[in-house]
């Protein structure tokens, strides 16, 4: 698969890719998403433009529940990690909004090691929303991990 698409000049054509590259991966399976869309992922995550980063939040579950935890964990987790700290308050709210999703497909220990921290971070950011959505997702973790 080439990757020409991901430095398209166009914020509009990487964005798009953005979206579907995400909702091909159930269709590829997981070897196929892990050798070709994975490294893709990596790259629009990185992405300077801000649409391109929130398209991506916006689909990647499909990804994530389709390469499974380990690499999820390998690859996509420490990007997600780096976008909790992003500059722009949007992207930053629609990676926390992702957490419940991704809980669902990561255990218990895995979550804690890896994002509770940032949850809880995030309970003290400049922005009321992303403040009031780390709250919602403790009680949801909560919840769902007892």
């Amino acid at each position: 698969m080439s990757t020409k698409l991901v430095t398209d000049p166009s914020v509009h054509v990487r964005a798009s890719l953005a979206e579907a590259v995400c909702k091909i991966a159930p269709v590829v399976g997981q070897d196929n998403s892990i050798d070709h869309l994975v490294p893709i992922v990596t790259q629009l995550i990185k992405d300077a433009n801000t649409e391109v980063r929130l398209s991506l939040m916006a689909h990647i579950g499909l990804v994530c529940k389709t390469i499974g935890k380990e690499p999820t964990d390998k690859h996509i987790i420490p990007s997600i990690i780096e976008l909790c700290n992003d500059k722009q308050w949007r992207v930053r709210y629609s990676t926390i909004e992702f957490f419940p999703k991704l809980a669902e497909m990561i255990d218990h220990q895995l979550f804690k090691d890896k994002l509770e921290s940032v949850t809880i971070q995030l309970l003290s950011d400049i922005v009321f929303s992303i403040r009031e959505r780390s709250i919602d997702n403790l009680i949801e973790m909560r919840l769902q991990f007892g």
